[in-house]
């Protein structure tokens, strides 16, 4: 085996496979990426439980072979080496080794044994959904947030992912909050599939704030995405999604439009006296056009005024000022509205002008 290949495309796709190498189990074939290499080009492959990533590199190929390297060890390598062009080929003294070069700079390591490394899951290319990156990317920015992380938590550490209609809805919710974002798109296809968060969250570090269109392929068991001719495997959760419709509220006896960054700002300066970031409780109290923030702690009192539009009853009601800061931050427009019944049901976020970003919030019971 002898092959040629850049050094900076070479970092960008390890720093892509590499998403797929478990860190939470102590296994060295898990932990290491399988990589081949024919004809022009170099195939990294990167298998976990629940992500498989294949991604190719551009490679001038003298010989062909195989390649199994421990994934850490291999990228700090790479990133450290002193010239663009990188030579990586057999070390003919010992055919167990292989030999890395780039200027005065040469490595000698040890080629694993790759023969228990799993394969990457095999899924059908007949069925084919195609869809712009950026708006993927968007729907996984606002809405896993609102996954559970917990992991016994089971169905709820997913994302609800349904095409019905031509419209593409994601749904996330932990038992505390509960996102929704949906977006219209030309494609006529039915779905109703849940993926973990943590997949998700790792696929859009991969995808690009661009209009280029990304395949999407579907089986039982997993989805796999087509993005820069890198192919991305996600396990499948299974079992029924919460019916999130039946828990959000239809009716409401205050409505307040205020500013999204006036809001933000004020919610994270409340933040500052609270050393404990579980339980960053702030308390509104709305009257007539202005909503008033107060917290509190050992270390001092905030007391905030911020001007609104009011329709509707007074309230006092308290929340995790973080749930309403990450609804807040993941809807686009300038002016959102929040809709109230009373201090011990949750509110609804959502832009003024539009209701294809929907967040629900529980509230924190607090005494007076």
């Amino acid at each position: 085996m002898k092959f040629f290949c850049n050094k900076s495309e070479l970092v960008e796709k390890i720093n892509i496979v590499q998403k797929a190498i478990t860190n939470k189990i102590n296994s060295s074939v898990l932990g290491s990426i399988f990589m081949h290499i024919d004809d022009n080009n170099l195939t990294m492959i990167g298998v976990d439980t629940d992500l498989s990533i294949e991604t190719k590199v551009n490679a001038k190929v003298v010989e062909q072979g195989k390649l199994f390297l421990d994934s850490k060890l291999f990228g700090e390598i790479i990133k450290r080496l002193p010239s663009d062009k990188i030579e990586i080929k057999n070390n003919e003294l010992n055919k167990k080794n292989i030999i890395i070069s780039s200027g005065n700079t040469e490595f000698n390591l040890l080629n694993l044994d790759s023969k228990e490394y799993p394969q990457i899951p095999q899924v059908d290319f007949q069925n084919k959904i195609l869809l712009k990156q950026s708006i993927f990317k968007n729907m996984i920015k606002s809405t896993t947030f609102s996954a559970s992380f917990d992991e016994s938590k089971g169905i709820i550490t997913g994302v609800l992912i349904n095409i019905k209609n031509n419209i593409l809805t994601f749904v996330a919710l932990d038992g505390f909050r509960l996102a929704l974002k949906s977006e219209i798109i030309d494609n006529n296809e039915d779905i109703n599939i849940i993926i973990p968060a943590r997949t998700l969250n790792e696929l859009n570090k991969i995808l690009k704030e661009t209009d280029d269109l990304i395949e999407i392929y579907l089986t039982n068991n997993f989805i796999m995405i087509n993005v820069n001719n890198d192919k991305i495997v996600l396990k499948l959760l299974q079992g029924d999604f919460i019916k999130y419709d039946s828990i959000i509220p239809r009716e409401y006896k205050l409505s307040v439009i205020v500013s999204k960054y006036e809001l933000i700002n004020g919610l994270e300066r409340s933040t500052l006296l609270t050393k404990d970031k579980n339980n960053n409780l702030v308390k509104m109290e709305i009257r007539e056009d202005k909503l008033v923030l107060k917290s509190h702690s050992s270390f001092g009192q905030l007391k905030e005024e911020i001007v609104i539009k009011k329709d509707g009853i007074d309230l006092d009601i308290a929340f995790n000022s973080r749930y309403l800061v990450d609804a807040v931050k993941s809807i686009e427009e300038d002016e959102i509205e929040i809709k109230f019944n009373n201090n011990i049901t949750p509110c609804i976020i959502k832009g003024n002008k539009s209701d294809s970003s929907k967040y629900m919030v529980l509230p924190v019971r607090f005494i007076v």
